[in-house]
């Protein structure tokens, strides 16, 4: 798991004052997971990549690291 992804994941959480369980709530992604994907043990599935995309108001190029 590319290491931009991981900390533009935790850094735009956040930057928006949310803790791992009130993203976890927002997405419907389990909190477990959620800090595994921060810690690139394990990689998103697409359907997870775009909750947080949409939770975070950002593309999912930029938070993939495609885009500055």
């Amino acid at each position: 798991m590319s290491t931009v992804f991981c900390e533009r994941l935790r850094s735009a959480r956040h930057e928006r004052w949310m803790t791992q369980a009130e993203f976890a709530r927002r997405t419907g992604i389990n909190r477990s997971m959620l800090n595994k994907y921060e810690h690139g043990i394990q990689k998103p599935a697409m359907d997870n990549l775009i909750a947080m995309a949409r939770t975070l108001d950002c593309s999912l190029d930029w938070l993939c690291g495609l885009e500055d």
